[in-house]
């Protein structure tokens, strides 16, 4: 962790939630700092939104476990990420994406749902160090 943490971050992000009524709504601005070296035709931004906790009455499953933590809820635009090929390489871009919270997704407590977003090669499946704000 130490030595990642060490290396110089090669973009900036920025990542916002809102929810409206039953509308999660997000929105994941991206700056490039340093492109030196990426490949921009393996990159994917991925999107992930959690729920920080979730307790269940009775275990779910057979290994006696009740309350679970950081539970990936959903995954924008779905597992395969959003491809970042096609934007400017230099600058700033967005990417915002919504849902509605209904059917299963009711039940998912508001409060406690984050986004997570990440860039990641998708061929080396390396992740690119960023700052992060929000």
């Amino acid at each position: 962790i130490n030595v990642r943490l060490a290396l110089a971050p090669k973009f900036k992000m920025t990542v916002n939630k809102n929810i409206a009524g039953d509308v999660y709504l997000t929105s994941v601005t991206i700056e490039t700092l340093d492109t030196a070296g990426i490949n921009f035709e393996n990159l994917v931004l991925q999107t992930v939104v959690t729920e920080i906790e979730i307790e269940f009455p009775s275990p779910p499953g057979k290994n006696g476990e009740r309350k679970f933590y950081d539970v990936m809820r959903e995954m924008l635009p779905d597992f395969s990420g959003e491809a970042i090929s096609n934007v400017n390489q230099s600058g700033i871009f967005q990417f915002d994406r919504s849902f509605v919270l209904s059917g299963t997704k009711a039940s998912w407590n508001k409060s406690k749902l984050h986004t997570v977003a990440f860039i990641q090669d998708r061929v080396s499946k390396e992740v690119y160090q960023a700052v992060s704000t929000h």
